[in-house]
């Protein structure tokens, strides 16, 4: 069964949909990777809806049946040439579908007709190997605070466009 991905530009009216599905993501997918008791304290605020990027035009949401699949967007960096990968997030039951990468294709794009000449991200343990597998480079790891005291490993990755 050959399933549809559809891509559209989110607005603030999807600030409901977007915190679900990423909630749905980081609560899930995070587990094994950090641990439980940070992950049930961090989720909810870092699942957040990012108002001001849902505003802007350049966060996306992929459907699949008509119900939100991955969301994701990026934002340009003032006074660069340099973009940044912003909440991306696969609902755990359309992994692996091309969902959160069509969404990455389309952000890097959109970004290099902006004449963004390199997109960053802050990456989750878990997702490295899909921005890996997207041509991002790891430069780096840090530890970075997370609410409610948490400290999450993150890889710090770029590529150029």
């Amino acid at each position: 069964m050959t399933q549809v991905i559809t891509l559209r530009r989110a607005g603030p009216r999807d600030a409901d949909a977007v915190s679900a599905l990423l909630e749905a993501c980081y609560s899930e997918l995070y587990r094994g990777w950090y641990p439980d008791e940070a992950v049930t304290r961090a989720a909810p605020a870092l699942a957040r809806a990012p108002h001001a990027l849902l505003a802007s035009g350049r966060y996306r949401i992929a459907e699949i049946d008509g119900r939100p699949a991955a969301a994701g967007g990026w934002s340009l960096r003032p006074g660069a040439r340099e973009g940044h990968l912003r909440l991306f997030g696969t609902h755990p039951r359309h992994l692996r579908r091309g969902a959160a990468g069509a969404i990455l294709q389309d952000c890097l794009e959109e970004a290099r007709r902006e004449g963004v000449k390199r997109m960053d991200c802050v990456s989750s343990l878990p997702a490295e190997p899909f921005y890996s597998a997207h041509g991002f480079a790891t430069r780096d790891f840090a530890l970075t605070p997370a609410p409610g005291g948490a400290m999450f490993g993150v890889a710090m990755m770029s590529r150029p466009l």
